[in-house]
């Protein structure tokens, strides 16, 4: 928004703000390359025009003309590993060094089958480990439900390891930055890309996409 959308339309009254202000923004991102961030833009102005709708200060949502305006790139689902790349994915990630903060990170990953949000930002009060259980709750979960994650032996075993180094704190994967906050959400993307286990899988002939 401040990049692409406030440069031109921000100072504009927001009544005065027409499909044709909306659509030369939305063009001009998509000229780029950047399908995808012109549909979030026409996305993200749609709410602010529905809110503004509701709360009075609009009159009508500008934004909704232009839907189907944009060109949806087509997804390409990345291949799964097979259980041999996947075998040289675990002995690579044990020998690529790095943070061990971040190997733990990806490894419960593979051990827990949650999102990347819901690991970054897990909190040491969510875990019971009498009962072996994970309770993320509601607020934290894409579908608004509690979730609860059973904990393996192999998973309480990484728990106990990462405990050692980062109990003192609110979050499982604190930022080490701001450790007020939890890890950033390209942290272990840049480990997967620009890491040495990119340059030992790279014989596989796929790339490692298992965070999506």
């Amino acid at each position: 928004m401040t990049a692409d959308v406030f440069p031109y339309i921000g100072n504009l009254p927001i009544r005065n703000v027409t499909a044709a202000h909306l659509l030369e923004i939305v063009r001009r991102v998509e000229g780029r390359g950047a399908e995808t961030v012109a549909l979030m833009a026409r996305q993200w102005c749609s709410a602010i025009f529905r809110y503004g709708v509701a709360t009075l200060r609009a009159d009508t949502d500008p934004a909704a003309a232009l839907k189907g305006a944009i060109h949806r790139p087509k997804t390409e689902h990345h291949k799964p590993l097979t259980r041999c790349q996947l075998t040289d994915f675990m002995k690579a990630l044990d020998t690529s060094g790095g943070y061990l903060t971040t190997v733990i990170a990806l490894r419960l990953l593979l051990l827990t089958f949650v999102r990347t949000v819901e690991l970054r930002a897990a909190q040491w009060s969510e875990f019971d480990f009498e009962q072996a259980e994970w309770r993320i709750p509601e607020e934290r979960m894409k579908m608004r439900e509690p979730h609860i994650v059973p904990l393996s032996r192999q998973v309480v075993e990484l728990l106990q390891e990462l405990h050692s180094l980062t109990g003192g704190r609110d979050f499982l994967f604190p930022n080490y930055l701001n450790p007020k906050t939890c890890m950033s959400a390209t942290t272990l993307n840049r480990r997967l890309v620009f890491g040495d286990i990119r340059l030992r899988l790279a014989r596989l002939g796929h790339v490692v996409e298992l965070l999506t």
